[in-house]
């Protein structure tokens, strides 16, 4: 599998820990933020550039005209947030809690997601350029009508996940978990799945197996 090509976030040494001061057109630089919590608000126009969060929570928050460039989240939660069309650039998830949020219409240029719980995640109509999704729960992930270049999915779980409307070729779902996944079947060829994926999207599209020598 080729991996995209990603840059690591570009952050200064010895960020000095501050404090989570959001606003309309906040533009917060080079800041360590940590155990800090900020939820069910509406925010416009908000920077972040060359920002740390450890333990932060952004739930039910509303980002609109949202961009991150050189951001790393660990251990950070964005339950049921909105990013629509939001510009993410060198942007690390570790160990982060994504249930339900929308990014619906981002863009996305090299970016990495690990061991992230993003279940009912929307990136329906998303633009995504180098990016990674690595022992991730995406489970009902909305990813129609997506324009991507450069991804991989890696030990995830993608379970009922929707993919209409999405190009697939070249895109590698053969190390991951794919019951009940959506697709486009005009836009199918060229995909890479397993033998056992093979049979199940078979079966899925009526085809009669027959095993008989």
């Amino acid at each position: 599998m080729v991996q995209p090509k990603i840059t690591a976030p570009r952050l200064a040494a010895d960020l000095p820990l501050g404090t989570l001061d959001l606003s309309d057109e906040a533009f917060i630089q080079n800041v360590r933020l940590e155990n800090q919590h900020v939820s069910e608000q509406v925010f416009t126009g908000v920077y972040f550039k060359g920002v740390q969060f450890d333990h932060v929570t952004f739930d039910q928050i509303n980002f609109e005209r949202f961009e991150l460039q050189d951001v790393i989240f660990t251990h950070c939660t964005f339950l049921n947030s909105e990013m629509i069309e939001a510009s993410f650039k060198r942007v690390v998830f570790n160990d982060c809690k994504l249930t339900g949020s929308n990014f619906a219409g981002a863009v996305f240029n090299e970016l990495s997601f690990t061991n992230c719980k993003a279940d009912y995640l929307s990136l329906a109509g998303a633009r995504l350029r180098h990016v990674q999704f690595t022992q991730t729960d995406l489970s009902e992930l909305d990813f129609s009508e997506v324009n991507w270049q450069s991804l991989s999915f890696t030990d995830c779980q993608l379970t009922h996940a929707n993919f209409l409307h999405t190009r697939l070729k070249a895109l590698d779902f053969s190390h991951n978990e794919t019951n009940g996944i959506s697709y486009s079947l005009d836009l199918l060829r060229g995909m890479i799945i397993s033998p056992q994926q093979a049979l199940d999207l078979a079966l899925a599209l009526g085809v009669t197996i027959n095993d008989e020598p």
